[in-house]
């Protein structure tokens, strides 16, 4: 799975990278190598400067900042709200819609 630094996709990444780099790689050169590599577009530019650092520091670091910019609790409330009021606006007799969109949204339950 790679992420872009969508603030929405943040966790699904870091429990995807912890579940399947982290308990296999065991060391910093290698998780901070597929972070780097799993990364895209502004959440690569943020944590490129890592590359740089002593693999230990770079790939804590790179953590961090993953989770400062897109992995904050506010950030990614915004986030629902922008995605939620810039969507089309159902009328009344779009039921289907409705609950389909609300199934995207992990809002209700297929039953």
């Amino acid at each position: 799975m790679n992420f872009d630094g969508s603030p929405l996709e943040y966790w699904t990444f870091i429990r995807a990278f912890e579940n399947s780099v982290e308990r296999v790689c065991e060391d910093s050169v290698s998780r901070l190598t597929r972070l780097l590599q799993y990364c895209t577009g502004r959440a690569k530019r943020v944590i490129q400067c890592c590359a740089v650092m002593e693999p230990n520091e770079g790939y804590k670091r790179a953590r961090e900042l993953l989770s400062e910019r897109f992995g904050n609790g506010y950030v990614i409330a915004e986030a629902w709200l922008k995605r939620v009021s810039d969507g089309r606006v159902i009328e009344a007799q779009d039921g289907e819609v409705l609950k389909s969109s609300l199934m995207t949204y992990g809002i209700a339950s297929r039953h």
